[in-house]
């Protein structure tokens, strides 16, 4: 299920990907059409388009992110189920240091 879950993601990041990336694409050519154009509408235009592709070139490399984060719950699916017991231990000591740090912060 959890692996279900990490290929939907990678399927939503890969549909944002790409729609930033015709965005960005579409932009450069308006702004490559308007190049010859004079005036100030021209100029608010190419403006807000300028500001539209920085928006869109920083959020598109922000979808590094989770790439990294849908490896990270793929190794961590693949440790849990290769040594379940060990998973248990682990969270178990998980538990246990969390009831120890709300008793030492009383």
């Amino acid at each position: 299920m959890t692996t279900r879950h990490a290929m939907h993601a990678k399927r939503v990041v890969a549909d944002s990907a790409s729609g930033l990336q015709n965005l960005i694409d579409s932009s450069e050519e308006v702004l490559e059409s308007l190049k010859d154009q004079q005036g100030a509408a021209v100029d608010r235009l190419r403006e807000r388009l300028s500001a539209t592709m920085r928006v869109a070139q920083h959020r598109l490399s922000d979808l590094d992110l989770p790439d990294t984060a849908s490896a990270a719950l793929e190794s961590t699916v693949g440790f849990v189920r290769g040594n379940p017991w060990r998973a248990v231990a682990l969270g178990a000591l998980g538990v246990l240091a969390a009831v120890l740090f709300m008793r030492t912060t009383d």
